[in-house]
């Protein structure tokens, strides 16, 4: 848990600590326990892989499913805190067109295309 909260931090900075302060009892073990020392606890620490190679796959993930654009700009934010480009991100997501489709992929560039 502490060292998936550190690494979600390290990624997302204050949101988390926010996300955690705000976070209400019944929901904890969710977004406490599950995201935080499920997902980046048992998973983005593990070794193998650096952050940012995680980060991206992650992006390419979330853009295959659709409908969670919260979380893709998110993720699309957290690769650029992590050194990947826009022009990687829209690259990551030309890669995936023939998997993901045309009106998937077009949402998820718009999405990219608003970030800073």
């Amino acid at each position: 848990m502490a060292k998936g909260i550190e690494v979600q931090t390290a990624i997302f900075g204050d949101a988390i600590t926010q996300m955690r302060k705000n976070t209400t009892e019944s929901m904890k073990p969710l977004m406490i326990n599950d995201l935080s020392g499920y997902c980046f606890g048992d998973f983005y620490t593990r070794t193998g892989m650096s952050v940012k190679d995680r980060e991206l796959v992650v992006f390419a993930a979330i853009a295959a499913l659709g409908g969670c654009e919260a979380q893709f700009k998110a993720h699309a934010d957290a690769n650029l805190k992590e050194g990947a480009t826009k022009q990687n991100l829209i690259d990551a997501l030309q890669v995936a067109v023939p998997l993901n489709g045309f009106p998937r992929t077009l949402n998820a560039v718009t999405v990219v295309n608003s970030i800073a």
